[in-house]
């Protein structure tokens, strides 16, 4: 029993607490302190209720049983752990490598819409010097633009 009780408190320690259960009954509680750092699910108590007899002849089985699980569970969650971080670590890497596809996307297109500043287009000199709304297609008359025409709807109706 105490060669069970030995591997739990290699790993912090443990409270047991005896109560009387009644009607010949005892009740044992193994709680294992928690080490800093370690999941709380690793300090999950084992309850233990029987006639003494019962106790004194299974209580080692229950607690080599015990600390087998524990060492099962302690095992699982550090590979748990692993695979999380590694997880974590390249979605960090293929964020930052979207981050960088996106950046250099923007600088790209910004070099593009980049008028050329010497000398102006060639379509710039042309428009030179000509009144306000000849020879320019694309502009029409304040009526069409602004105001009401037959074909069209106000907005605020």
């Amino acid at each position: 029993m105490f060669k069970e009780l030995a591997e739990i408190i290699m790993g912090g320690g443990l409270t047991i607490t005896l109560e009387s259960a009644g009607e010949g009954n005892i009740s044992l509680t193994v709680l294992p302190k928690t080490v800093k750092g370690e999941s709380p699910a690793l300090s999950v108590p084992l309850r233990l209720t029987g006639m003494p007899e019962e106790l004194d002849e299974q209580l080692g089985g229950l607690l080599s049983r015990y600390v087998s699980k524990r060492k099962e569970l302690a095992e699982s969650l550090k590979n748990v752990e692993l695979v999380m971080n590694a997880v974590l670590e390249e979605a960090q890497k293929m964020a930052a490598e979207k981050s960088r596809e996106v950046a250099k996307k923007k600088s790209g297109k910004k070099e593009q819409e980049k008028p050329a500043v010497a000398g102006g287009s060639q379509e710039d000199k042309e428009g030179e010097g000509e009144e306000e709304g000849e020879g320019d297609d694309r502009g029409g008359s304040c009526d069409e633009v602004g105001g009401e025409s037959e074909n069209s709807e106000s907005l605020f109706e």
